[in-house]
């Protein structure tokens, strides 16, 4: 998030903390459905989601995980 300009004025600080905190927003509320669908997924496949590579909305980066690797060679 940040682009090297540690010398920043407080007011514009202020500015891009605002901005974080809507971008955190919208990704927490983006999390929950994620969590909502992953829920189902385990459900479905019964596996423990552990150790996730990356993002977790994409999936063909976690190979390094144990649980998905069967799943993803």
């Amino acid at each position: 998030m940040h682009n090297g300009n540690c010398c920043s004025t407080a007011s514009s600080t202020k500015q891009r903390q605002h901005q974080q905190q809507q971008q955190q927003q919208q990704q927490q509320q983006q999390q929950q459905e994620q969590q909502q669908q992953q829920e189902q997924q385990q459900q479905q496949q019964q596996l423990v989601l552990t150790g996730l590579a990356c993002d977790s909305n994409n999936f063909s980066c976690s190979k390094t995980t144990s649980s998905w690797g069967e799943f993803l060679v």
